[in-house]
């Protein structure tokens, strides 16, 4: 088959030129393998030189919003499936790549699929022609991908009735077991205790308060430490008791993860919460650390094999007990990720 997937250059601001990550890259790239032709068309929200180029077996093309126009990426889009007899074309990473996905599969009779990997609505709740667009496109289009069931769910209550497939997130090939004292000593972190790590922003609406608690109810114990990482949203102060690494560098994330005893993760029952997907789980359970996280459906899907790893969502006492009885266990994963399980999924339905 010949696919164009739709994409911004930077989710999650990791630049997909330079830097592989996640669905984004990993998905296209199996195809690749499998033996697929496949292009990927980047919008560049920065002010970046148009590029063109074949690595990983995958078709590059990069064009920048600024003084580029999103009418003309369009333009683009267009031209590489005239050119290139595309049988697919795929939106990834936004609800504009997915609505223009299904615009140019009606334009050129071909099939359309949508990665609707996470509720893109909770983004913008302001919006609400955005999200009747992005409705109408889901309707239409051949198949729309999601990262777990929950969001099916939530797309079928919409009264979206087309054929809706769960690709799962995946931790990227980086994340595989280190040895815990060494990947410390790397980032001057104690070997002597029990390290509790947060790797994400520090923002109001993530359910930091929870996590300002667990520190505070935490700071008498000597045995362990809390160690934060991520981007400080609002100049929010952060505790005295916690070892703050500011923003970790992506070739470091692996090696902070190893260094951890516990990986939290603090999710909301929100309409962001329900249905999102954590990443950090899976990195955190490929690298055999323990995760404690909030008994959500959709995490509650992710960690089904291992409730012990659940807590009561927004109870900080539960997330308290959870957090022990893994330190007291030494509780690790008993499932691994892979992107190329998930590819098989993918590549399956696109071929059928």
């Amino acid at each position: 088959m010949n696919i164009l997937f739709l994409c911004k250059r930077r989710p999650q601001n990791k630049d997909l030129i330079s830097r592989p990550y996640g669905r984004f890259y990993y998905l296209p790239k199996l195809l690749a393998v499998r033996g697929h032709t496949v292009h990927i068309l980047l919008l560049d929200y920065k002010v970046s030189n148009k590029k063109k180029f074949v690595r990983d077996g995958i078709h590059w093309h990069s064009v920048s919003l600024f003084p580029f126009i999103f009418f003309s990426y369009y333009n683009y889009a267009s031209k590489i499936i005239q050119y290139n007899s595309i049988d697919w074309v795929v939106g990834l990473s936004d609800t504009y790549f997915g609505i223009m996905a299904q615009k140019l599969a009606t334009k050129f009779n071909i099939r359309s699929l949508i990665d609707a990997y996470d509720n893109y609505e909770s983004y913008l709740p302001w919006l609400p022609p955005l999200h009747r667009l992005w409705r109408n496109s889901l309707k239409k289009c051949d198949i729309a991908t999601v990262a777990g069931p929950q969001l099916s769910d939530l797309y079928l209550e919409h009264g979206i009735k087309t054929k809706i497939v769960v690709v799962p997130m995946s931790a990227d090939p980086e994340f595989i077991p280190l040895d815990k004292s060494e990947s410390r000593i790397k980032l001057n972190l104690p070997l002597n205790k029990k390290i509790i790590g947060y790797c994400g922003a520090l923002h109001k609406s993530r359910g930091i308060q929870i996590l300002f608690e667990l520190i505070n109810k935490l700071s008498a114990n000597n045995d362990c430490v809390f160690v934060l990482s991520g981007r400080l949203v609002d100049k929010i102060p952060i505790p005295n008791d916690a070892i703050w690494l500011g923003y970790v560098a992506d070739e470091l994330m692996p090696t902070l993860v190893n260094s951890l005893d516990v990986m939290l993760v603090l999710n909301l029952d929100s309409k962001f919460g329900n249905y999102s997907y954590p990443v950090k789980i899976y990195e955190a359970r490929n690298c055999n650390i323990s995760v404690v996280a909030g008994d959500t459906k959709n995490v509650s899907w992710i960690l089904y094999d291992q409730p012990e790893m659940l807590a009561s969502a927004g109870d900080t006492n539960s997330y308290l007990t959870t957090i022990f009885k893994n330190l007291e266990n030494n509780y690790t994963a008993s499932i691994k990720s892979n992107w190329e399980a998930s590819c098989d999924i993918l590549d399956k339905e696109i071929r059928n």
